[in-house]
């Protein structure tokens, strides 16, 4: 299994974590918050951060799940289309996406193309093993 972490930045606490884990469609799993996007795509929730400060009020720690059976490249489309179309509602209280620790832009396909260079790392760093 693939596990790719990200941190959404915002400016204003929101609503986000909800839209991105619907309580309806939520599954629990060792302690976390889990939401399958598509079969063999899920979203975990980590943490959620509010702080009263000015600049980033709001952080959410999300880890991308990828199975290991499944075609990357449709994969991490899917993934980015579904955070885009719910960061988009929040448009103007965000701060920035980072997928490990790297800035991406609110695009779907830059947000794709961060998860398949973030892949493409992991795989390196797994070969060196």
């Amino acid at each position: 299994m693939m596990e790719i972490n990200l941190l959404i930045q915002l400016t204003k606490a929101t609503s986000l974590g909800r839209d991105l884990f619907p309580e309806d469609k939520i599954e629990k799993s060792n302690d976390k918050t889990v939401y399958s996007v598509a079969n063999s795509i899920k979203l975990q929730h980590n943490y959620t951060i509010l702080q009263a400060s000015e600049g980033i009020a709001e952080v959410i720690s999300i880890t991308l799940l990828l199975s290991s059976n499944i075609a990357l490249n449709m994969a991490c489309n899917l993934a980015s289309t579904y955070l885009y179309n719910k960061m988009e509602k929040h448009k103007d209280k965000m701060a920035g996406l980072l997928v490990r620790r790297k800035r991406t832009n609110n695009d779907p396909n830059d947000i794709a193309q961060a998860f398949l260079q973030e892949i493409e790392e992991l795989e390196k760093d797994e070969n060196k093993l």
